[in-house]
């Protein structure tokens, strides 16, 4: 599929997040997401990767921290995080890819996406993986040889996981997500969802290379 194909999708696809979230109640979609709805603005307030972001009520016109739209796939994300909020907690306990709903189905795209960039960029690099998660708001787990784990979204944690290679084996890598995920983002979401976090934590190596 080429490029103009999969800009034309994910408009359709916007397009119905608009329309869906238009149906809503605010107030209800407000303390199932655990965001901020601002009345007097009739807005949205989301944190995402560390960022402030507004999302217009019904309008569901998107706006990044430095005022401008982020890219559509970050717009849909943002869209959907709202309308599947199901106000779940957290249970705190971690599942693979494979285990969400459908996951089978997303595992090839979910690799090429997420898993492999991980590893290539990071796999021996741990200590600027490190420091790249934590720009994020990334907290440090006890998973792996290092793990981190990125508040994405208010109920949506992501736990990235390095284990490091040596002469025998090379580097591995893995990516967890709370049990609970399914109430917050459909699983094709969740396929694209860690590959631009991935994305984010490589800009901050290009980012560190020039300075």
């Amino acid at each position: 599929m080429n490029s103009q194909s999969n800009y034309l999708n994910y408009q359709v696809t916007y397009q119905k997040a608009v329309a869906e979230l238009a149906k809503k109640n605010p107030i209800e979609v407000s303390w199932k997401s655990n965001t901020a709805f601002v009345e007097q603005e009739s807005a949205f307030c989301i944190s995402y990767f560390n960022q402030q972001y507004r999302v217009a009520f019904p309008s569901g016109e998107v706006k990044g921290p430095d005022g401008k739209e982020p890219a559509l796939v970050d717009k849909i994300i943002l869209l959907h995080y709202l309308i599947n909020a199901q106000g779940i907690p957290l249970s705190r306990q971690w599942i693979t890819f494979k285990e969400l709903p459908g996951g089978s189905i997303y595992t090839e795209p979910f690799m090429k996406r997420a898993i492999h960039p991980f590893t290539t960029i990071f796999g021996n690099r741990p200590e600027l993986f490190r420091q790249a998660a934590a720009t994020l708001g990334g907290v440090e787990q006890s998973v792996g040889d290092i793990a981190m784990t990125i508040q994405v979204l208010p109920m949506v944690p992501l736990t990235f996981v390095l284990w490091l290679g040596d002469d025998e084996f090379l580097p591995s890598g893995n990516i967890l997500f709370d049990a609970s995920a399914p109430s917050y983002l459909p699983t094709e979401d969740y396929a694209v969802l860690p590959g631009l976090a991935v994305k984010r934590m490589k800009r901050y190596l290009e980012h560190d290379a020039r300075t």
